[in-house]
């Protein structure tokens, strides 16, 4: 997996009466909303998600859970450097500079989803209204990657389309990156069947 990525999200969780064991005290669903950090080397940035949550208490210290988030907008990375040289085999450092062609890369990541299942273990739930958790599990991005060219500099009797035809202007591709999911949070209980999830 080429990225380190890292979430910040408030979780709200609140317990609804849609099974028997929703009824019975032992499940939940909730709302997420927050932003989705992305820490990669094709690009980096902050995208604004939301999404759904959904648990089940399996023992009294341990629930499985369920995650869906759709986090909106790009990030973008973007720099300067030499992308093709037109300099002979065996030519000297100066001579493959001077016949480099100067490239804008832009490259561009979209998060189309983010879908995790973990095994969430806390402390025995009582009247206390701050539940530590620890998560372990799974985690699965799709996204859309795109890189552009755009050459600013051509070496001497070199044609733009002749760069053009070396290297392609655009490239794009669909892509599922997944990989183990571990984190904590704190569970805030704000009222009887509602927590809060920094």
């Amino acid at each position: 997996m080429d990225a380190r990525l890292v979430t910040a999200l408030v979780t709200l969780v609140v317990g609804a009466v849609v099974s028997p064991a929703l009824a019975q005290g032992r499940g939940r669903v909730g709302a997420i909303g927050g932003a989705l950090l992305l820490d990669a080397d094709f690009a980096d940035g902050t995208q604004t998600t939301v999404g759904v949550t959904a648990g089940l208490a399996l023992l009294p210290w341990l629930d499985i859970e369920g995650d869906i988030l759709a986090p909106n907008g790009d990030v973008v990375r973007e720099y300067t450097g030499t992308s093709v040289s037109f300099a002979a085999p065996g030519a000297s450092r100066e001579e493959i500079e001077r016949l480099a062609v100067i490239t804008r890369f832009t490259n561009q990541r979209q998060t189309r989803s983010v879908v995790s299942v973990v095994a969430a273990f806390h402390t025995r739930r009582t009247d206390r209204r701050i539940t530590p958790r620890l998560f372990v599990g799974f985690a699965s991005h799709r996204i859309r990657d795109r890189r552009t060219l755009e050459h600013l500099a051509l070496p001497p009797s070199i044609t733009l389309e002749r760069v053009n035809r070396m290297m392609q202007a655009e490239d794009i591709h669909m892509r599922q990156i997944g990989g183990l999911s571990v984190g904590g949070s704190l569970a805030l209980r704000v009222a009887p069947r509602i927590d809060v999830a920094p």
